[in-house]
Protein backbone atom coordinates (compact mmCIF):
# COMPACT_ATOMS: atom_id res chain seq x y z
CA UNK A 1 0.00 0.00 0.00
CA UNK A 2 1.09 3.89 -0.67
CA UNK A 3 1.03 4.71 3.07
CA UNK A 4 1.01 2.24 6.32
CA UNK A 5 -2.36 3.44 7.17
CA UNK A 6 -3.92 2.41 3.97
CA UNK A 7 -2.42 -1.29 4.59
CA UNK A 8 -4.19 -1.20 8.18
CA UNK A 9 -7.35 -1.11 6.24
CA UNK A 10 -6.08 -3.49 3.75
CA UNK A 11 -4.75 -5.93 6.14
CA UNK A 12 -7.68 -5.53 8.14
CA UNK A 13 -10.19 -7.21 5.13
CA UNK A 14 -7.53 -9.85 4.55
CA UNK A 15 -7.69 -10.84 8.70
CA UNK A 16 -11.44 -10.81 8.33
CA UNK A 17 -12.01 -12.41 5.41
CA UNK A 18 -12.59 -15.81 6.38
CA UNK A 19 -14.78 -14.88 9.39
CA UNK A 20 -16.63 -12.18 7.01
CA UNK A 21 -17.49 -15.17 4.95
CA UNK A 22 -18.65 -17.56 7.56
CA UNK A 23 -20.15 -14.72 8.89
CA UNK A 24 -22.19 -13.97 5.61
CA UNK A 25 -23.14 -17.61 5.32
CA UNK A 26 -24.77 -17.19 8.73
CA UNK A 27 -26.43 -14.45 8.43
CA UNK A 28 -28.33 -15.51 4.82
CA UNK A 29 -29.17 -18.63 6.16
CA UNK A 30 -30.94 -16.69 8.92
CA UNK A 31 -31.93 -13.63 6.88
CA UNK A 32 -33.66 -16.43 4.52
CA UNK A 33 -35.49 -18.79 7.11
CA UNK A 34 -36.76 -15.68 8.65
CA UNK A 35 -38.18 -14.73 5.19
CA UNK A 36 -40.10 -17.86 5.06
CA UNK A 37 -41.11 -18.05 8.49
CA UNK A 38 -42.65 -14.74 7.77
CA UNK A 39 -44.19 -16.15 4.95
CA UNK A 40 -45.54 -19.09 5.91
CA UNK A 41 -47.13 -17.59 9.21
CA UNK A 42 -48.46 -14.42 7.73
CA UNK A 43 -48.75 -14.93 3.65
CA UNK A 44 -51.58 -14.60 3.41
CA UNK A 45 -52.70 -11.61 5.73
CA UNK A 46 -49.84 -9.34 5.75
CA UNK A 47 -49.56 -8.01 2.29
CA UNK A 48 -45.40 -7.78 2.32
CA UNK A 49 -45.50 -11.22 3.02
CA UNK A 50 -47.24 -12.40 0.15
CA UNK A 51 -44.39 -14.42 -1.18
CA UNK A 52 -40.68 -15.11 -0.09
CA UNK A 53 -38.60 -12.42 -1.45
CA UNK A 54 -41.21 -9.51 -0.62
CA UNK A 55 -41.03 -11.20 2.47
CA UNK A 56 -37.18 -10.41 2.90
CA UNK A 57 -37.61 -7.27 1.17
CA UNK A 58 -39.96 -6.03 4.15
CA UNK A 59 -37.11 -7.52 6.29
CA UNK A 60 -34.49 -5.45 4.34
CA UNK A 61 -36.78 -2.18 5.02
CA UNK A 62 -37.00 -2.88 8.57
CA UNK A 63 -33.19 -3.60 9.29
CA UNK A 64 -33.26 0.38 7.54
CA UNK A 65 -35.62 1.21 9.87
CA UNK A 66 -39.00 1.30 8.07
CA UNK A 67 -41.57 -0.60 10.08
CA UNK A 68 -44.64 0.18 7.97
CA UNK A 69 -45.62 -3.33 7.50
CA UNK A 70 -46.54 -3.38 11.06
CA UNK A 71 -48.98 -0.35 10.95
CA UNK A 72 -50.92 -2.71 8.25
CA UNK A 73 -54.83 -3.01 8.64
CA UNK A 74 -55.72 -6.56 10.09
CA UNK A 75 -52.19 -7.71 10.63
CA UNK A 76 -52.24 -10.83 12.95
CA UNK A 77 -51.59 -10.58 16.45
CA UNK A 78 -48.35 -13.29 16.25
CA UNK A 79 -46.83 -10.18 13.87
CA UNK A 80 -45.42 -7.82 16.12
CA UNK A 81 -43.54 -10.49 18.35
CA UNK A 82 -42.35 -11.74 14.58
CA UNK A 83 -40.81 -8.26 13.90
CA UNK A 84 -39.09 -8.13 17.81
CA UNK A 85 -37.51 -11.79 16.99
CA UNK A 86 -36.17 -10.66 13.99
CA UNK A 87 -34.83 -7.18 14.77
CA UNK A 88 -33.45 -9.09 18.42
CA UNK A 89 -31.82 -11.48 16.42
CA UNK A 90 -30.62 -9.85 12.90
CA UNK A 91 -29.85 -6.66 14.48
CA UNK A 92 -28.65 -6.67 17.45
CA UNK A 93 -26.91 -10.06 18.04
CA UNK A 94 -25.40 -10.61 14.52
CA UNK A 95 -24.96 -6.96 14.15
CA UNK A 96 -22.41 -7.39 17.23
CA UNK A 97 -21.17 -10.23 15.90
CA UNK A 98 -20.19 -8.36 12.43
CA UNK A 99 -18.53 -5.56 14.69
CA UNK A 100 -16.67 -8.15 16.99
CA UNK A 101 -15.18 -9.92 13.94
CA UNK A 102 -14.27 -6.49 12.36
CA UNK A 103 -12.71 -4.86 15.45
CA UNK A 104 -10.61 -7.97 16.34
CA UNK A 105 -9.31 -7.92 12.47
CA UNK A 106 -8.29 -3.92 13.44
CA UNK A 107 -6.84 -4.71 16.00
CA UNK A 108 -4.40 -7.98 15.03
CA UNK A 109 -4.04 -5.59 11.74
CA UNK A 110 -3.02 -3.16 13.96
CA UNK A 111 -0.54 -5.25 16.29
CA UNK A 112 1.49 -6.09 12.44
CA UNK A 113 1.77 -2.85 11.49
CA UNK A 114 2.38 -0.82 15.31
CA UNK A 115 6.43 -0.73 14.98
CA UNK A 116 6.50 -0.07 10.98
CA UNK A 117 9.49 2.27 10.12
CA UNK A 118 8.10 3.66 6.96
CA UNK A 119 4.81 4.77 9.87
CA UNK A 120 7.68 6.67 12.07
CA UNK A 121 9.03 8.17 8.76
CA UNK A 122 6.29 9.40 6.57
CA UNK A 123 6.68 13.01 6.07
CA UNK A 124 3.37 14.86 7.06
Amino acid sequence: AVHPRIALLVNTMFEIADDLFHFLITFGFIFVMMGAWAFWMFGETVPECNSIASAMYMQVKMLAGDFSAMDAQGSPMFFVPYCLIFMLLVFLILMNFFLAIVVDGFMTAKAAVKDNEGELSFPV
